[in-house]
């Protein structure tokens, strides 16, 4: 599939999105710690100021766009109201402004871009790690060792090569070869090797196996989905949200089955739980104040915060209640579905299983709620803002004639 050369506009949006995505590399890793802060706030105030010239014309463009700018506005002013002013750091401010600043691009070429631009960031980040430029923080404790390999923490590389696996898996779809496959698999594998990431490798090779499954299955001439399991699939953050909040609250350490997943699960339904019974969900959320594994700016683990208590919660469904609220992860959550619910009814059966196995990831895992680790967000701008924007636009001809 080819697709139409870069416009003006799309050069704007790919100039933002670079430096979004290099700044947030830099951030997130040893860079940032040995060669000092980038001023992070400003490259994304950058990344904003250019999306806004973007945005600037053509003037009709904007005027069909009011209605997704309004609501985009409300929801980011929810998140600025609600979590101390902090916006600009804010994982769902960056969902919204490049789901919207990117309803008139393709999600081929965002996809592809990110592809070889993220590949290209994580070779050079590991690279450096290996040869010394850059620290490789090693973790031994708990019968495990786990190499950082230029990262803050050992989950970071594997998301992100998650992410990358996906994108290609996507792009290529039934043209990936098996060659192809089983070098992203060895490749997770080794990665594996090195930051015992568990269940976010295993959660990675579960997608490169449904990839193998539909390329089997396509090339024996099926090339849909079956009905069932494609409406399911389109539901997957409801049933998956339902399940990983349910488990949550009625989690008892008294129950033996449970007390054994939770152990497996590293602890994740008994802070989960902690946390909903601390601090509950309100309407638009709250700023609460965690600390996990990862190091800080200084490249040390820092519990300081919570006064040396470890409270961090992985389950990305906990933490878009706790911190965004009811409103904006009811909208996140409504538009996921309806977006892989199109994606059903034009027989993407990749988006669907790639999408079923993000709402898995975000049981166990809350770094996928980052554009950076997980560009899938912005199937929202053309299979959800994009069809909206169109038909505000037939509206507003309709009435003029």
């Amino acid at each position: 599939m080819h697709t139409r050369r870069w416009t003006q506009k799309d050069f704007l949006f790919f100039l933002a999105y670079g430096l979004y995505l290099i700044g947030s590399v830099w951030d997130i890793s040893f860079f940032q710690i040995q060669y000092g802060g980038i001023a992070y706030k400003w490259v994304l105030f950058a990344v904003a100021v250019i999306l806004i010239l973007k945005e600037c014309f053509p003037v009709d463009d904007i005027r069909r766009s009011v209605i997704v700018g309004a609501v985009t506005f409300a929801c980011l002013a929810a998140v600025f109201l609600s979590h101390n002013h902090d916006l600009i750091l804010n994982p769902v401010t960056w969902i919204m402004i490049f789901v919207f600043t990117a309803r008139d691009v393709e999600f081929r070429k965002i996809a592809d871009f990110t592809l070889k631009l993220g590949s290209l960031l994580f070779i050079i980040t590991v690279v450096c790690s290996g040869i010394g430029i850059i620290r490789n923080y090693v973790e031994i404790g708990g019968g495990r060792t786990r190499h950082y390999l230029g990262f803050k923490y050992a989950l970071y590389p594997s998301v992100f090569l998650s992410n990358l696996t996906a994108l290609a898996i996507w792009l290529k779809k039934d043209q990936m070869s098996w060659r192809g496959l089983i070098a992203f698999a060895v490749l997770n594998l080794l990665i594996f090797s090195l930051t015992d990431a568990r269940l976010a490798v295993m959660l990675c090779l579960l997608m490169i196996f449904g990839a193998a499954a539909l390329k089997w299955r396509h090339a024996r001439k099926s090339k849909k989905a079956p009905k069932r399991h494609g409406r399911m699939l389109a539901f997957a953050f409801v049933f998956c949200m339902i399940l990983s909040v349910g488990a949550t609250l009625v989690y008892s350490n008294n129950v033996p089955w449970q007390s054994k997943l939770n152990l497996k699960l590293g602890h994740r339904l008994e802070l989960g739980q902690d946390s909903l019974q601390s601090h509950g969900v309100r309407l638009f959320g709250e700023a609460i104040k965690m600390s996990g594994n990862a190091l800080n700016d200084k490249g040390h683990r820092d519990l300081s915060k919570t006064h040396g208590v470890y409270n961090y919660v992985d389950c990305m469904y906990i933490q878009m209640l706790q911190n965004f609220g009811w409103v904006l992860t009811a909208l996140l959550i409504a538009m996921m579905t309806l977006a892989l619910w199109r994606a059903y009814q034009k027989g993407d059966t990749y988006l669907l299983m790639i999408g079923g196995v993000l709402a898995l990831h975000g049981i166990i895992d809350d770094l996928i709620l980052n554009v950076y680790q997980n560009t899938f967000w912005l199937i929202l701008a053309f299979l959800v803002i994009r069809p909206l924007v169109e038909s505000v636009r037939h509206a507003r001809q309709a009435k003029q004639q």
